[in-house]
């Protein structure tokens, strides 16, 4: 997996037409929506983040971001206006809704870790959460010399049947002869 590659995926969804787009182009990710979404209670394992700490998030990961494609009205285009600083600097972030979002943290040889899956409320229930983690499957299997690639998530939700489909992935029984060993930061 190179660093450098961009990936894009698209989906029209055929019952409403909704267009919708994931792209690891990093220019793309909106600072307003990583700031809320790490705001909500959605997101119980993190907390709000400063401000000046998203952009090296952003460049210290593959960051897929999830995106409504607004239909185009007749007439001239309208941009909305930017909502952050970040956000003015990159035009490309006014013509898209970000919707979602994921991380993979990786070294782009041997190693990945998921976090931060995400899909706003008003999205949910589309199939976008699946095929979001579809998308980074596709990512992970581009990495031929990958040893792990590992997550954590809620054992009570949906997600353990999800990244089990989706992904492949089993709960870790330490079996192997392996330890997991974590240390829980203070944020």
């Amino acid at each position: 997996m190179s660093a450098l590659k961009e990936w894009t995926w698209t989906y029209s969804d055929p019952k409403d037409g909704e267009k919708y787009l994931i792209s690891t182009a990093k220019p793309l990710i909106s600072h307003t929506f990583i700031s809320d979404a790490m705001a909500s209670p959605e997101l119980y394992w993190t907390k709000p983040m400063a401000p000046e700490n998203i952009q090296p998030m952003i460049d210290n990961c593959c960051i897929f971001g999830l995106y409504c494609v607004p239909s185009t009205p007749p007439g001239p285009p309208s941009k909305p206006a930017p909502e952050t600083p970040a956000d003015a600097a990159n035009p490309a972030t006014t013509q898209l809704q970000q919707i979602g979002l994921a991380r993979l943290i990786t070294d782009y040889v041997t190693f990945c870790y998921l976090t931060d899956v995400y899909v706003l409320q008003s999205y949910k229930g589309r199939g976008l959460g699946r095929w979001l983690v579809r998308c980074v499957k596709e990512v992970i299997d581009a990495h031929p010399e990958l040893r792990r690639a590992a997550l954590l998530t809620n054992s009570e939700g949906r997600g353990v049947g999800l990244y089990r489909e989706e992904l492949g992935m089993e709960i870790y029984d330490g079996k192997e002869g392996f330890v997991v060993m974590m240390v829980k930061g203070e944020r």
